[in-house]
């Protein structure tokens, strides 16, 4: 039987890329209830959408797709 689930998490904006990959599996484990090693994890950046000059983008939105090997 496979499942699947998608969801976002929020990252500040001062992680750089590389540090990404290895911040996902320890976030993910707050909305997966089963060992990280038992399911298949991808992720897309989200594009920032425009700010104006008084909100800064301080966070970048980050979707997750998690699958049951």
């Amino acid at each position: 039987m496979q499942s699947s689930l998608i969801f976002t998490v929020e990252l500040p904006s001062t992680i750089k890329e590389a540090e990404i990959a290895k911040i996902i599996p320890t976030e993910t484990r707050k909305y997966i209830p089963v060992p990280i090693t038992e399911v298949s994890l991808d992720y897309f950046i989200l594009p920032q959408k425009e700010s104006s000059f008084e909100e800064m983008n301080t966070s970048v939105d980050i979707l997750i797709f998690h699958k049951n090997q």
